[in-house]
């Protein structure tokens, strides 16, 4: 895919988004022209975005991202759940626990110098002292940064703060 042809995907995407739901599908079919690839890719955005919204939100209830969080934590030095939250880390601003997981916790933050919502991901202290599990996260870092696509996360930042 073309930058053009995504700046037109894109475009018409947010155009789409700012009608009503009802009317979405009649002002992409017309503004489209007929070009079904184009009125696919942005049918396939609209159908999806519902998904998306709370996707940073704290959920409620149960935190974990998957039933293997537990027998991760069994296997390995227990994630003390949401031990971070309220902590600044540089210019992050760590508010609350999204999720747990094999690989760590994630946090929804704020980026206090761009005053945005972000996403920080933390190795639990098992993986932050094992070179292998580091270098893994480190890999994780450089592939997701060279990925750009509405449907992957953007990478701002990767380092390491007071040990973690």
């Amino acid at each position: 895919m073309t930058p053009a042809t995504w700046s037109e995907i894109e475009r018409l995407f947010h155009e789409a988004l700012a009608r009503a739901p009802e009317d979405r599908a009649t002002f992409v079919a017309h503004a489209c022209r007929g070009n079904a690839d184009l009125q696919n890719a942005v049918a396939s955005l609209l159908d999806y975005e519902p998904h998306t919204r709370d996707f940073i939100e704290p959920r409620t209830g149960d935190l974990r991202a998957s039933p293997m969080a537990d027998a991760v934590a069994a296997v390995r030095t227990p994630i003390t759940r949401g031990r971070h939250a309220g902590s600044v880390f540089g210019a992050y601003a760590l508010e609350s626990l999204i999720a747990t997981g094999g690989m760590g916790e994630v946090y929804r933050a704020r980026d206090t110098r761009l005053d945005r919502v972000v996403a920080i991901k933390i190795l639990p202290p098992h993986f932050a002292d094992d070179r292998d599990r580091r270098d893994r996260f480190q890999r994780e870092a450089r592939i997701v940064s060279s990925l750009n696509h509405p449907h992957i996360c953007a990478l701002y930042d990767v380092g390491l703060h007071e040990g973690v």
